[in-house]
């Protein structure tokens, strides 16, 4: 029966430690948009998300680190969710031009229908 217990305890012990060590490294995670010179691909690479994917790969120490989206019309670039290491080693990377976070918004209106003036028995 004590054999039990122990191993219980060691087991809850273990889940604690691991849930806080997720907690702390899940919430040092933020969401960046980096800017990346095309120029600067190399041939090796097919497009751009293969080169970006790539880039983040070797800068990327979490495994929970990962390109959220490629952006190749008004600029070249992703966004991608990182920790603030990664982003520093991100810096340092061929191409590398800028970064900035990724900071949500909220809508300026709340009633869009009624703003549009649109007919919700027309399907609207």
């Amino acid at each position: 029966m004590a054999l039990h217990g122990d191993l219980s305890l060691h087991l809850f012990m273990f889940y604690i430690t691991i849930f806080s060590y997720l907690r702390v490294t899940v919430a040092q995670l933020n969401n960046y948009i980096v800017h990346m010179d095309l120029s600067a691909m190399p041939k090796a690479f097919s497009t751009q998300h293969n080169w970006y994917e790539a880039t983040l790969s070797s800068a990327a120490s979490h495994p929970s680190s990962k390109l959220i989206y490629t952006y190749s019309h008004v600029m070249n670039g992703f966004s991608a969710r990182l920790s603030p290491s990664e982003l520093r080693a991100l810096k340092n990377s061929p191409g590398y031009v800028s970064s900035f976070p990724d900071n949500p918004v909220k809508l300026h209106t709340t009633h869009s229908p009624q703003f549009l003036h649109l007919n919700p028995l027309l399907g609207a």
